[in-house]
């Protein structure tokens, strides 16, 4: 039953140890439990293992001893990075914790709320910091009061309850505005600063976080001094990218240098998912990888869980749908906040009716009908998607209605990206306005006429679809291109869109792919294996450009469908899959990966592909 590990026993199976712990009557099992916790406090080798302690002491119902041990060995395993395992031993401590003295039951309320802070528990968390302010104004302690109401501000905003948001942090600033210059009151303006960002009041926003850093300066209090950098970024970052993204950089710096768990995650999923709201794709991509990353590392949900909504949105509009919808799902099976759950129902929304799917509009009402209003700026608003929805159906009455009370918003706070789609949809629905100069540049030109203009720019960030839309406008040409694209996406209702248009204007329609894109089960175009065979011969997109005597972006385009047909994640799988598979319908000059200089066979070898 038992095997010797040194100087200790351990049983041999956990089935046995079970079963004899099941066995065990319940008085000589609590007898056990109190002779196993004076041993281990006694032992210099276990004295500190709080886990252990805290354990023990439950199973001996001592309430003194869990409020002694849990909490420190919660604060163990938060300095270890399990927060998973510090919530447990902290929600351990609140159930004895009733006989505390109202600080002291106030303190672990707030410390539990820390770890909280990493599980994507909002709902909990307004719960628990409710109490711990009902506690500490029973107290008198207005500082303490003060400092927990801006954080409750907080997490009423990323719950969708903005009017009692603004007003818990007007409270917390005047409580603490009245008593002398603190920490508190730095935490406070950083609070007030994150809840203008969110409502995209950027002026504002920046104003308050210019307060909040030489507050936080003064104390060195570099939490807040990464935090407030971070907001201000994220609203410095909608109207001049470069100032907001060098804000973000700092803030991502502190957060480094003074090895902030929570302050770092946040500060690179703020940067990766502001990139993407002003199409920036391939900087969004980059940080959302990285805080994805550190977030698995560090047990942050939290972070993770938004990071993976942002991230479907930049797959979506870099057409890579297949892995756009994975990820959306990955969120969207997650019971999440609203913020990124209302963010991946608009990816699938949007994705469903690029794709044509039925019942697409169902996500879109579920988006128009979230605890977050639905003409928020600083949300990717359903109201776009459904008038993309609705303009795709030829529903023009119906883009006007969608986009009008949006408009207005987004017009208010100029955002230059969501009042500049929200005006291309009134524009391509027919409606006769004017709008603003300062709208992002790719609606700007597509609204002016300048459908090359748009098209380069769309190109450039890394968006077919949108740049098979300002094609669309173009000559003969320009829409053979854009119905490449659009059937390279898949993107079924707009392809009958565009057909439609050019039958109309008298021009030859093409029947549909060309025979060997047909013929091949991933449908890959004849360019597509051109550019698939330079993979295999190992060439860098500026070489595959030179080769093929295309634009370095358009072979990002290409090598991107490439993945996505292929249903692979880097261009390393879509070699070794090639490699792997024999006797293709096209011919493809295939070099070993190991020695790009011997090719496979003493000649071009024909390989079948198949789906995986």
């Amino acid at each position: 039953m038992l095997q010797s590990q040194g100087d200790i026993y351990a049983f041999r199976h956990e089935l046995a140890r079970q079963t004899i712990l099941e066995s065990i009557s319940p008085q000589k099992k609590l007898t056990l439990h109190r002779m196993i916790l004076n041993a281990l406090k006694e032992s210099p080798k276990t004295r500190n293992d709080f886990a252990r302690l805290a354990n023990h002491a439950e199973e001996t119902k001592d309430g003194s001893a869990v409020l002694e041990y849990a909490p420190a060995a919660a604060r163990q395993a938060s300095a270890a990075g399990s927060h998973r395992e510090a919530v447990a031993l902290y929600e351990l401590a609140l159930r004895f914790a009733g006989a505390l003295p109202p600080d002291e039951y106030a303190q672990m309320l707030e410390d539990y709320d820390d770890q909280l802070a990493f599980m994507d528990r909002i709902a909990d968390e307004i719960t628990v910091i409710e109490k711990a302010i009902e506690l500490w104004r029973s107290m008198g302690n207005r500082l303490k009061e003060g400092a927990n109401l801006g954080k409750l501000s907080a997490f009423f905003v990323s719950t969708g309850q903005i009017a009692e948001s603004e007003e818990a942090n007007r409270t917390s600033i005047a409580i603490l505005e009245a008593l002398s210059p603190s920490v508190e009151l730095a935490r406070a303006y950083t609070i007030q600063c994150f809840i203008r960002m969110m409502q995209r009041d950027c002026a504002e926003s920046v104003a308050w976080g210019e307060k909040a850093v030489a507050l936080a300066e003064r104390f060195k209090d570099t939490e807040t001094l990464a935090r407030a950098y971070d907001y201000m970024g994220c609203a410095a970052l909608v109207i001049d990218y470069e100032r907001g993204k060098a804000f973000l950089e700092r803030s991502i710096d502190i957060a480094r240098e003074g090895n902030l768990i929570y302050d770092l995650p946040s500060a690179l999923v703020n940067l990766g998912g502001m990139s993407m709201e002003v199409y920036q794709l391939g900087h969004a991509e980059h940080y959302l990888k990285e805080g994805i990353a550190y977030a698995m590392e560090h047990d942050s949900d939290y972070h993770l869980i938004e990071a993976l909504a942002y991230q479907a949105r930049v797959y979506l509009h870099q057409g890579r749908w297949v892995s756009a919808s994975e990820t959306a799902q990955k969120v969207l099976q997650h019971k999440t906040y609203a913020i990124p759950r209302v963010t991946a129902v608009i990816t699938m929304g949007r994705l469903g009716i690029r794709r044509g799917d039925s019942g697409a509009w169902t996500p879109l009402d579920e988006a128009l009908a979230s605890p977050i209003h639905p003409d928020n700026p600083w949300l990717v608003s359903p109201r776009a998607a459904r008038a993309e929805a609705a303009w795709l159906e030829g529903n023009y009455k119906r883009v006007i209605e969608e986009t009008n009370t949006a408009y207005e918003i987004a017009l208010s706070k100029r955002h230059p990206w969501v009042a500049g789609e929200l005006a291309f949809w009134r524009w391509r629905a027919g409606d006769d306005f004017a709008p603003p100069s300062w709208i992002a540049k790719p609606f700007a030109l597509q609204i002016a006429g300048d459908w090359r203009g748009a098209a380069e720019e769309w190109e450039q960030r890394g968006c077919p679809y949108e740049q098979g839309m300002a094609l669309m406008d173009g000559d003969e040409a320009a829409q053979l291109a854009a119905l490449e694209i659009f059937e390279r996406l898949g993107a079924r209702p707009i392809i009958e869109k565009l057909k439609h248009k050019m039958r109309a204007q008298g021009t030859r329609v093409p029947r549909g792919p060309r025979l060997a894109t047909r013929e091949n089960p991933f449908g890959l175009t004849a360019r597509e294996m051109e550019a698939l065979g330079c993979l295999t011969q190992g060439l860098s997109n500026s070489a595959i450009a030179k080769k093929l005597s295309l634009s370095p972006r358009t072979v990002e385009h290409h090598i991107a469908s490439i993945l996505q047909k292929m249903q692979v994640e880097s261009r390393n799988e879509a070699v070794a899959l090639a490699l792997k598979e024999k006797n293709t319908s096209v011919r493809v000059g295939l070099r070993s990966p190991q020695n790009p200089q011997l090719k496979i066979g003493s000649r071009l070898r024909q390989y079948r592909w198949t789906y995986r």
